[in-house]
């Protein structure tokens, strides 16, 4: 069996995927020269200006929500309400036998038991026997206490007597219940009990024990029994428990009804003795699972059909400009024809008057896609295959610039239909396409493709000016993106517009052929808009700007149509990653979790990265401190940015909490597995709108027997009690809501799912901050608690096709897969996921619940270089994932934690 190591023995750190050279001397130095807390807190300033001022529809009504205005000062929680419980020992000790060792019992579970002796019945020669009056006499037998184990000493005692009921199964109808009577042994003594003060009498002794014990202490055990529920903990997982204090398993992957942790969750509840653990990665799970779907929902019913009419009015438009030397205009057309030709050629969704109808798509002939490729330029043609051929690196045939085609392979939920292929497809083109606004004293190639192409973007910008119902279209699609996720890295329309009247072009065709008049916009733009923060091409192969030492390279400034966004995470990578670090060629999700405040992703990266890559542990500690300084204002700015403050409070939430469960090593793994399992499944949603860092170096009849035995004391369950998290899920839950209400995409099947959530969230924080005050929860709000991954389960099935009916079972399994980092020296990507879940046992020790083994589930976390010219889709990681043991794509830290796969299922 595998022990959980403490966190800052060699054994538990994660292992390098390259060997960095150290080569960095001078490199160490300009980042010392450098305050990036300041220059991050510029950023985040200059992010927050735009975003607020950057919305021109119409509004509707705003939904009020309470915690989005909650100050949020620090994301790790602790309590001292536990304290009396956190020095136990976790030792296992043998469940009470009560001096039987074997053969059949059953538990005294009323407070009315007695021990009748052979006096109180009539016996008859077949074996039955009539009751007998002195049974009757308040000193007839001896009491046997409650929760006594009685040993069951033969058959049931059936009744003679006639003229009895022929519907009663021989039954003794005595004390106001029906039962027969059953020959004991206990405490030395025999004699007949009646049955309807046992409980237990069909179940095995181990069961008993438990039971037995379960009444003694009401529930609330004074002792660590290798138990959980009436399960017994197999070895391994004992010992990892008394030496950990929590224990991680593997499970085998099944196929899902529902979704794999859904499914899990579900089972578990089948077992009404066993202690549960809801997990926050449960709810960060379900809300991922609800955005993608709401989502897809979106893009396919809004986004989409915007985008086919706002590209036919570009063309339009652009081939009215008369006034345009026909070159420049030609190439602004053929700008937008490529994604016009990916529309065209892609399958259309058949209408059905049938609600139950399956959903199809129609896949337009050959004919017709050699018929559409034919009224299209060369250019546009080879642009278009390379784009559906998902190619790799090469020129653009358009514009002559190298373009990394291996990002146009739809990935993420981008797959699931050939409408969101095509929208992924060409969304990626207007995301990618970069028009350069470059300095004049750059090198030779770039200025030359920089004056090819600013009059091409310029023309565009023209064109919306003269036609404002384009920008209209444009807002309609570029804000509702904002507003979820952030602004684009580079210029957008609205940014270059106001510049570009302010110049009063009258004669574009003379204004265009002027190089000095193209230049000194470019110069103006410089002095006045923001640069990109981060690279999405290679700086050194592609085009590129000097930096101000004149030796960097710096991305380019530029405009995009519909530029991939900004964000903090791609962000940080940015700075830790060649050009801005020599040292490093391939970043981690432990960079973003260190710079959000982990103290286990700081000696993991101490362990291993820090050793060799200088420079790296200087520019997290100053990201760190910027980060630490922001408040509410930056976290609520996005729904994306609201996911990555869930990711911060996850991984905040470490040893030392103040929880039996938290005070050791190993929760911070449990720790690290919550915060990259979101941060990834985030990333997978958002692939075709998040800007990537790339990089390059350089029963018996009608009658039932009566019981009056008492209910056995339901467990204690409990929800992690992470309150930052639940205070930030139900943020951003409320944020999408008031999203998607402004910009008219919430329907009312949205509005319901997103309203259930809340009120999810809400009786969970309720129930945390009791926990986190060991306080008693209420019975209902205890039943509560095993309904969670019911509900969840009936809220992640909106906007799917059918209504809930999916036939791709596929589909329903968790895993997927997101690349977040490019290395094209190296030749590769840097893939992260997730798989099916991991079972954790956790050790509960309280107040309410006494001492007591719980399970749940959460996240396995997957972090990988992969091929980059084979990005990896949802479908081929789930084919590892559900055929192979895939520990071996895990981080260490991960794997070397892991129990074998379980010897049952629960």
């Amino acid at each position: 069996m595998k022990k959980i190591i403490v966190y800052g023995l060699a054994f538990f750190a994660a292992l390098s995927f390259f060997a960095c050279k150290d080569d960095s001397k001078n490199q160490k130095k300009s980042l010392q020269e450098i305050d990036l807390s300041a220059q991050t807190q510029q950023i985040y300033e200059q992010q927050s200006q735009e975003i607020k001022s950057n919305s021109n529809v119409p509004k509707s009504p705003k939904i009020d929500f309470t915690f989005v205005n909650q100050e949020i000062k620090n994301s790790a929680f602790h309590t001292d309400a536990h304290a009396q419980f956190l020095n136990d020992p976790l030792k296992f000790v043998p469940l009470p036998d009560q001096g039987i060792k074997e053969g059949e019992t059953a538990v005294v579970g009323s407070d009315v038991c007695v021990l009748y002796p052979k006096e109180a019945f009539r016996f008859k020669d077949d074996g039955t026997a009539e009751i007998d009056e002195s049974i009757y006499d308040k000193n007839a037998g001896s009491p046997i206490p409650f929760a006594s184990i009685v040993q069951i000493t033969g058959n049931r005692l059936e009744n003679g007597a006639e003229g009895q009921n022929p519907y009663a199964n021989k039954m003794f109808d005595f004390q106001s219940n029906w039962n027969w009577f059953y020959p004991v042994e206990w405490n030395g003594q025999s004699g007949w009990v009646f049955g309807a003060d046992l409980y237990g009498l069909n179940d095995s002794l181990e069961s008993n024990k438990i039971s037995a014990e379960l009444y003694r202490t009401n529930g609330k055990y004074e002792n660590f029994y290798p138990i959980a529920g009436y399960s017994a903990l197999s070895e391994n997982i004992a010992q990892c428990l008394e030496e950990n204090r929590l224990a991680f398993q593997r499970v085998q992957p099944k196929t899902p009804t529902t979704d794999d942790m859904i499914d899990e969750y579900n089972r578990l509840d089948h077992y009404n003795r066993l202690p549960i653990f809801i997990t926050t990665d449960l709810a960060a799970h379900a809300q991922h699972v609800i955005f993608d779907r709401m989502l897809q929902f979106t893009e396919e019913t809004y986004f989409y059909p915007r985008m086919e009419a706002l590209t036919k009015n570009f063309i339009a438009k652009l081939k009215e400009r008369s006034d345009a030397p026909e070159e420049i205009r030609e190439k602004a057309i053929q700008y937008f024809q490529v994604p016009e030709l990916i529309i065209k050629t892609a399958p259309e969704k058949v209408k059905s008057d049938s609600w139950y109808d399956p959903i199809k798509y129609e896949a337009k002939s050959a004919e017709f896609i050699e018929n559409a490729l034919a009224e299209y330029p060369e250019s546009v043609q080879t642009d278009y295959k390379n784009v559906l051929a998902a190619s790799g690196r090469s020129d653009t045939a358009i514009f002559g610039v190298e373009e990394d085609f291996s990002q146009y392979k739809p990935r993420g939920h981008y797959t699931k239909n050939p409408v969101l292929e095509a929208y992924f497809r060409a969304e990626m083109w207007y995301g990618r396409i970069h028009f350069m606004i470059a300095r004049s004293d750059l090198d030779s190639r770039t200025q030359e493709k920089t004056l090819e192409m600013e009059p091409v973007a310029l023309l565009i910008v023209d064109t919306v000016q003269k036609n404002p119902e384009l920008y209209e279209e444009w807002v309609a699609l570029f804000d509702p993106i904002t507003k979820l996720i952030g602004l684009s890295d580079d210029l957008s329309i609205r940014e270059i517009l106001p510049l570009w009247k302010a110049e009063k072009v009258e004669d574009f065709s003379a204004w265009s052929g002027d190089k000095e008049k193209i230049i000194a916009f470019m110069k103006l733009c410089h002095e006045k808009l923001r640069p990109p923060a981060i690279s999405g091409n290679s700086v050194f192969t592609g085009l590129s700007e000097s930096g101000e030492d004149g030796t960097s390279r710096n991305p380019p400034m530029g405009w995009r149509l519909f530029g991939q966004r900004f964000t903090y995470d791609s962000y940080i990578h940015s700075l830790v990653s060649p050009p801005k670090l020599m040292s490093r060629d391939i970043v981690r999700g432990l960079d973003v979790m260190k710079v959000f405040g982990s103290k286990t992703a700081e000696l993991l990266l101490a362990d291993s990265d820090y050793q060799t890559m200088v420079g790296l542990k200087d520019t997290l500690d100053s990201l760190q401190a910027a980060f630490d300084s922001f408040g509410s204002d930056f976290w609520n700015q996005t729904y994306y940015n609201q996911v990555l403050y869930q990711v911060k409070t996850l991984a905040n939430f470490e040893q030392g909490a103040g929880f039996y469960f938290t005070e050791s090593p190993a929760w911070n793994i449990k720790a690290m597995l919550s915060s990259h399992g979101t941060w990834a499944e985030l990333r997978h949603d958002t692939i075709l709108y998040v800007k990537q860092n790339a990089v390059e170096r350089a029963g018996d009849g009608d009658f039932e027997p009566t019981f009056r035995t008492k209910p056995l004391p339901r467990p204690i369950h409990y929800v992690e009690p992470n309150i930052p998290f639940w205070q930030a899920s139900l943020n951003s839950v409320n944020a999408l809501m008031n999203v998607l209400n402004e910009f008219y995409m919430l329907d009312d099947e949205s509005k319901y799912t997103l309203n259930e959530m809340i009120y999810t969230y809400e009786q969970i924080l309720r129930i945390c901050k009791k926990e986190a005050e060991n306080k008693p929860i209420t019975e209902n709000e205890n039943i509560w608690i095993t309904t969670i991954a019911s509900r969840f389960d009936k809220l992640i099935f909106v906007h799917t096709p059918n209504h809930d009916i999916i036939e791709d079972k596929d589909q329903l399994k968790m895993a997927c897969i997101a690349d977040v980092f490019s290395n094209y020296e190296l030749g590769v990507c840097l893939e992260v996921g997730v798989g099916n879940p991991i079972r954790i046992y956790v050790p509960l020790n309280d107040s309410q619940g006494g001492k007591r083994i719980a399970l749940g589930y959460c996240f396995s976390y997957a972090e990988f270089p992969h091929d980059v010219n084979d990005r990896m889709t949802d479908e081929q990681w789930k084919k590892i994932v559900y055929n192979q043991d895939y520990t071996s794509y895990m981080p260490e830290w991960e794997s070397n934690s892991l129990l074998d796969y379980a010897q049952y299922e629960w």
